[in-house]
């Protein structure tokens, strides 16, 4: 997004124009986002069930996620996390946003 290129060809010289620049989410690239990187809401009605490292899942009961006959919390703490993709192969490596700690809501 180039706020200076939209100001130059909307705005430039009219008082009634705002050229507003609004950001959607969390910045990963941030040493503080450690501190939520494990807190940020994943929606398992729209995830696939994270598998191991070896490709395969877990079967269990999962009421209300997209495959609700495996297992969404793999590290089993109580929570589908971001952790419990961590090994999941189809997350690409090196992570998006190594800054964070560990996998992301973007990786």
């Amino acid at each position: 997004m180039s706020v200076n290129k939209a100001w130059a060809a909307f705005g430039m010289g009219r008082s009634d124009v705002i050229v507003a620049y609004i950001e959607g989410g969390v910045n990963w690239r941030l040493n503080s986002s450690k501190d939520i990187r494990r807190k940020a809401y994943l929606n398992c009605g729209e995830l696939p069930a994270p598998e191991k490292a070896d490709g395969t899942t877990m079967p269990g009961r999962s009421p209300g996620c997209l495959q609700s006959n495996k297992t969404y919390d793999l590290d089993g703490d109580g929570a589908l996390t971001v952790d419990d993709y961590a090994n999941d192969p189809r997350i690409a490596h090196p992570l998006l946003h190594p800054v964070a700690g560990g996998i992301t809501a973007e990786d």
